[in-house]
């Protein structure tokens, strides 16, 4: 699409039926033009790196964004792979028919004003449906903000792509909780493999999608924020596929409320269905659920980071390592209401770090106060030791730092050189999991947040947040290993 972008490498083909709508060469967006929703999925393109074809569709222009405007998918040089359709509700379905009659394998649908309002649109959305079912294309929408592939470097979608790419994929009936969610975790380290609102789901559902991203090599994590379940025996196979794929799908289900149900209603037209029956059928098929936006990508920050070993170890018993006295004693109790098991140090484990603290007023516990601060000339050695003590116990699977996590400056300071200990750590003990806490969720400064990419720290935000997220890992842990430990 630009010449001065170099053509993106692209990753072996998913073998799945819904495999057009994340990689395709040529796009057609109906509705093109230089204000709306035509130049947002344009320029998403450009900033995308997309090194394939792309085709306005005015029937009220001759030129686009300075390039040929063509009056109808039927009149384009080529028949493209996807259309992005930005058109008034009454004309879509018509959209839809003539990509079916000329072979578009994809399509999305950004427009408006179908199940959501009823009557009329309730008709047409119907229609549309009933021309993908039939004869295809594949549709995602309508009203909803589209879909991004981060990792194919393609999308149609109404808006900002996320900035990285990564082994996260999010699902969602609401774009606008779609980009929350891309916009938050991307500061916290997260990369996308792929980002799909999927509105009123006309064609394609949350139970194809998640069934397509367990298929797909790029992720390993699957967030989805869902109004219902349209596809009951399609969603229950794929939760089942996922958990042998050993890929968590973690799950914020909207509606739950009678008033949030009435909302789903007037917001999609969807049915949200009764509580009680999904928090159950979840429980049985290892689904982690969440209850907000922070608690969703908590799981993100963590899961991305853990997924690798988790696919080869437990991941349920921690140890922390703090320096207050007050914060280890609000641990002991968050991470019991939370369940996070917080086994004891072994003889020689405890032996070995009050050696290390040379101080009687610290005892080794766990979690262990070390007592002072993270830039005291003492913790140059008492923060490794307690590193490789932690990361030496039988019992303990994480190991856990508690940090003070700048809030503002252009530098680090003590904690540069605790990071660099703690990957020491990570080195020699590739199979423990670790992970930087703080304890509150206050803004953090730019360069903790530079250190936590370039060093794929997975951080836990606050005292009470972070060991909810560890025990939710650790329920997902017992669900894919057992029960009980060998």
């Amino acid at each position: 699409m630009r010449e001065e972008t170099p053509t993106p490498a692209r990753r072996v083909p998913v073998q799945h039926r819904l495999a057009p709508l994340f990689d395709f060469s040529s796009i057609a967006v109906v509705g093109a033009s230089e204000g709306g929703a035509g130049p947002r999925g344009y320029r998403t393109l450009q900033a995308l790196g997309f090194d394939g074809r792309y085709y306005p569709v005015n029937n009220r222009a001759t030129t686009v964004h300075g390039m040929q405007a063509y009056p109808n998918v039927s009149s384009l040089p080529e028949v493209p792979d996807m259309v992005l359709v930005a058109v008034p509700a009454r004309i879509v379905p018509g959209v839809i028919d003539e990509c079916a009659d000329i072979g578009v394998k994809a399509a999305v649908i950004v427009s408006a004003g179908f199940l959501e309002i009823g009557g009329e649109g309730a008709e047409l959305q119907a229609r549309v449906t009933a021309t993908a079912r039939s004869r295809g294309p594949l549709v995602v929408g309508p009203n909803c903000l589209g879909l991004l592939s981060l990792v194919n470097h393609c999308c149609a979608f109404d808006g900002a792509p996320p900035t990285y790419t990564g082994n996260v994929a999010v699902i969602s009936n609401s774009g606008g909780l779609m980009n929350e969610v891309m916009w938050t975790a991307t500061p916290r380290g997260v990369g996308f493999s792929h980002c799909v609102s999927c509105g009123n789901e006309a064609g394609v559902t949350t139970a194809d999608l998640i069934d397509y991203f367990v298929a797909d090599p790029a992720t390993d994590v699957i967030l989805a924020l869902m109004e219902t379940v349209r596809d009951p025996e399609l969603f229950i196979e794929a939760c089942n596929r996922a958990r042998e794929a050993r890929k968590p799908v973690v799950i914020l289900k909207l509606g739950r409320s009678e008033g949030g149900r009435r909302s789903v209603f007037t917001h999609t037209g969807a049915l949200a269905g009764n509580d009680a029956t999904y928090t159950s059928l979840f429980r049985e098929l290892g689904v982690i659920q969440v209850n907000d936006l922070d608690e969703l990508v908590d799981m993100a920050v963590l899961l991305s980071q853990a997924v690798p070993l988790l696919r080869k170890r437990r991941l349920e018993r921690a140890g922390i390592i703090e320096i207050s006295g007050g914060g280890k004693e609000l641990l002991c109790d968050t991470c019991a209401a939370a369940g996070v098991e917080l086994p004891d140090l072994t003889e020689a484990g405890a032996a070995a770090l009050m050696a290390s603290m040379q101080n009687p007023e610290y005892v080794a516990t766990n979690p262990v106060d070390t007592g002072g601060s993270w830039g005291m000339d003492e913790k140059d050695r008492v923060y490794p030791d307690a590193l490789e003590i932690f990361a030496n116990e039988p019992d303990m699977d994480i190991v856990v730092s508690r940090y003070t996590i700048p809030r503002s400056g252009s530098e680090l300071g003590p904690l540069s050189k605790r990071i660099q200990e703690m990957q020491a750590a990570r080195a020699a003990h590739p199979d423990k999991l670790f992970v930087v806490l703080s304890r509150t969720t206050d803004p953090w400064s730019q360069e903790w947040e530079a250190a936590v990419r370039d060093n794929q720290i997975p951080f836990l935000q606050g005292y009470g947040r972070g060991p909810y997220a560890l025990g939710r890992l650790a329920d997902y842990s017992r669900f894919v290993h057992g029960a009980w430990r060998e």
